[in-house]
C-alpha cells in the first residue's frame, strides 16, 4: 500500500488530496492498483 497524491485547481485555488492505494495481483494479468480510501 502507498499514498498517491492528487492535485486539483478549483476556483483559482490549489487543492491536494491523497488516496491510499493497494496493489493487487490478478491471476492472468498485470497488477492492478485499487484506491482504498480518499483523504483531504
Amino acid at each position: 500500500m502507498f499514498l498517491r497524491p492528487h492535485s486539483r485547481n478549483k476556483d483559482g485555488k490549489d487543492h491536494t488530496y491523497s488516496s491510499l492505494v493497494e496493489t493487487v495481483r490478478t491471476p492472468d494479468g498485470p497488477r492492478q492498483k485499487l484506491s482504498v480510501i480518499w483523504a483531504s
